[in-house]
């Protein structure tokens, strides 16, 4: 029973250190959620309206369609302004402007998202596991020596059905958690200024000013 539970607290404990080594909260007043993968009509090197290429670390993008990890700053009426990172902006103000037109789809996901997800994930399929192990533990019965003729008062459990299904179902429920909790909002703008009217209400709320 000790060992069970020291296994219980490891798995606990290794899902809590999961979580926390997920991206550190910002002490700025502004504190960026999400992060955003955007995906452009064209290559990015083909875009000769925006100014990504001037102030982006990335160097790598010219022959790219996407940019991931990005920032939300502001929705103007034809463009929309981002930034490589919140470092960036906050010691440097670098940001760069996309026109709708090149903008094929936006995606925004939580940050933190899949070490929650691998937390929560590792936790419910652990106490699932020991649950189920629990009543498939037979416990461990007197052995036969058949040198004696008689039972043995002592016993090891080589195979502990709690424990198997504890560390089964830890990591199969961790390995749930990533994947349930990877999506993302996804706006699909196709480079059509109606169809970014339509979503810009839903966009204002990922801004990193709210």
């Amino acid at each position: 029973m000790k060992s069970l539970i020291l296994l219980f607290s490891l798995i606990f404990s290794l899902s809590l250190s999961a979580q926390s080594n997920g991206p550190i909260k910002m002490t700025s007043k502004k504190n960026s959620k999400y992060n955003v993968f955007i995906k452009t009509k064209k290559k990015i090197a083909d875009i000769e309206s925006s100014n990504i290429l001037q102030v982006h670390p990335n160097k790598l993008l010219t022959s790219r369609k996407f940019i991931a990890g990005e920032i939300l700053l502001q929705l103007n009426d034809t463009s929309m302004s981002f930034a490589p990172s919140l470092a960036s902006w906050e010691t440097k103000a670098i940001q760069y402007e996309l026109p709708i037109s090149e903008i094929e789809t936006l995606g925004f996901r939580r940050k933190g998202s899949k070490g929650t997800g691998f937390a929560v994930g590792t936790l419910v399929g652990t106490l699932t596991g020991l649950i189920i192990g629990n009543t498939q533990d037979t416990g461990c019965s007197n052995t036969y020596n058949p040198f004696t003729g008689q039972r043995s008062s002592f016993c090891i459990e080589i195979v502990d059905p709690v424990a198997i299904n504890a560390v089964s179902y830890g990591i199969v429920g961790g390995i749930l958690g990533i994947l349930l909790s990877s999506g993302k909002k996804k706006f699909n703008l196709s480079g059509n200024k109606k169809n970014y009217e339509k979503q810009r209400r839903k966009l204002e709320k990922l801004l990193l000013s709210n």
